[in-house]
């Protein structure tokens, strides 16, 4: 799915596997009072991203284009789209984008 933090729970407790940390420990267990806020996860996000302005920042935060026929894009495309608005977010100013349809 492209994201750098995932949560898992047994019902007793979190596993929290972060890849946004530099030291080796990736995953950690956490109680319920542990978990991290939204503000901490999506700062965690920006980092792992490079998103580093406030204009990147509200690139990477608009709405997706919406054709009006309510279908969602698969999960694979999401992360081609998600690629290349953080390009752009990040002011690069070439970006190659290969994009399957899986129409024949």
């Amino acid at each position: 799915m492209d994201i750098p933090c995932v949560f898992s729970s047994n019902g007793d407790g979190f596993l929290f596997h972060d890849r946004t940390v530099t030291d080796a420990t990736i995953e950690t267990e956490l109680t319920i009072d542990e978990f991290p806020s939204p503000e901490t996860l999506w700062s965690k996000y920006k980092q792992y991203k490079g998103i580093i302005t406030p204009n990147g920042e509200k690139i990477a935060l608009q709405k997706y284009f919406s054709d009006g026929s309510g279908r969602k894009p698969r999960y694979y495309q999401q992360i081609a789209v998600n690629r290349t608005v953080e390009a752009i977010a990040n002011g690069q100013n070439r970006i190659i984008l290969v994009y399957g349809n899986g129409h024949r």
